[in-house]
């Protein structure tokens, strides 16, 4: 047994030990963290050996390394392992991507990454020729980890939106909480697509500042490009009839993939369902003022740093500034002043 594994089998078993991982301090030493992502490949493992995946650990084919395989529905699925401080770029997919072709015609490769996936890194797949890796994130872990979902059955879903949308990242948590919204509050959910997690807290900032009592499931796409393809996923699992409110910018690449999202939302309505696209015009950032010449961008600072840039926004007089910001408030459920 390694060292990683005994480590999660110290702790208690892979449940466990992702309870505690999650707790190491971000003042930890450069090996304590590299400790921590061999042991997340031991945890995967007893996860994966838990739901007869019958999986195999690290070995290294032709001067590779793989982190590991496993079997599902009679087939072999390669997966990669990560957990980092930093949300994993493109160059982190393509490296595992090009492993993975370089396998049977057919392969499929899983990457878990618990600090997630950069923008950039997930529009570079969809815009890619050939799909053959999906993306699990930290939340997604966390879903299993709490039995809310078994591995196999999250897997399965994956593969599936990746095959019908094309889509390589699906976030099981929105799947499973858009389910359940609305039921505690008695009125009727609505559910919220938008470019990024830049986006999503901004939104989820002023929601919580302005008391917003209305349901909303705000999902991020992770990119524009992946807009379209994530939400006809999420129509296929969810119901083709679900209502939807799409919200882009009105850059280049929002309009580029307004095309797509457009297509979407008329064939929801022409089948009887009721669904809309909305224009950020510009960027959000420029919207809400938040853009600032002589600093970082916005979408790049902390949470904290962003909350506090927020606070010095007058929201209504950003509403008087830019009208079309009140329809794509009032969609998620953000009170606003009417002219």
């Amino acid at each position: 047994m390694s060292k990683a594994s005994e480590a999660v089998a110290a702790a208690g078993g892979w449940r466990a030990w992702f309870g505690a991982a999650h707790t190491l301090p971000s003042s930890a030493t450069k090996e304590e963290k590299a400790n921590r992502g061999r042991e997340f490949e031991a945890a995967l493992i007893e996860m994966f050996t838990e739901a007869d995946l019958d999986p195999r650990s690290s070995y290294r084919p032709l001067g590779e390394e793989i982190d590991g395989s496993i079997w599902l529905d009679g087939r072999t699925y390669l997966f990669e392992a990560k957990w980092t401080t930093a949300v994993h770029p493109a160059s982190s997919l393509y490296q595992f991507k090009g492993k993975v072709e370089g396998k049977l015609t057919g392969t499929i490769g899983l990457f878990f990454s618990m600090s997630g996936y950069s923008t950039d890194a997930v529009e570079a797949l969809v815009a890619g020729k050939e799909l053959n890796i999906v993306l699990f994130d930290g939340a997604d872990v966390g879903l299993v980890v709490e039995d809310q979902i078994d591995i196999a059955k999250a897997i399965r879903w994956k593969l599936r939106a990746a095959a019908e949308s094309g889509t390589p990242y699906l976030p099981l948590n929105d799947l499973l909480r858009s389910a359940r919204l609305g039921t505690t509050v008695g009125l009727p959910p609505r559910t919220v697509f938008v470019e990024g997690r830049f986006d999503e807290l901004v939104f989820e900032y002023w929601r919580d500042v302005r008391n917003a009592v209305q349901p909303v499931q705000l999902m991020a796409t992770a990119g524009p490009g992946n807009m379209a393809r994530m939400i006809d996923a999420v129509l296929q699992i969810a119901g083709e009839d679900m209502p939807f409110t799409a919200i882009l910018e009105e850059d280049p690449a929002g309009r580029r993939s307004g095309r797509e999202v457009q297509e979407l939302v008329d064939q929801t309505n022409a089948a009887g369902g009721h669904a809309r696209l909305l224009w950020i015009p510009g960027s959000l950032e420029e919207c809400m003022g938040l853009n600032d010449s002589g600093g970082r961008p916005s979408w790049r600072l902390r949470r904290d740093q962003l909350v506090q840039r927020l606070e010095q926004v007058d929201l209504d007089e950003r509403v008087r500034l830019h009208p079309e910001l009140a329809p794509v408030l009032d969609a998620v459920g953000i009170p606003v002043p009417r002219p």
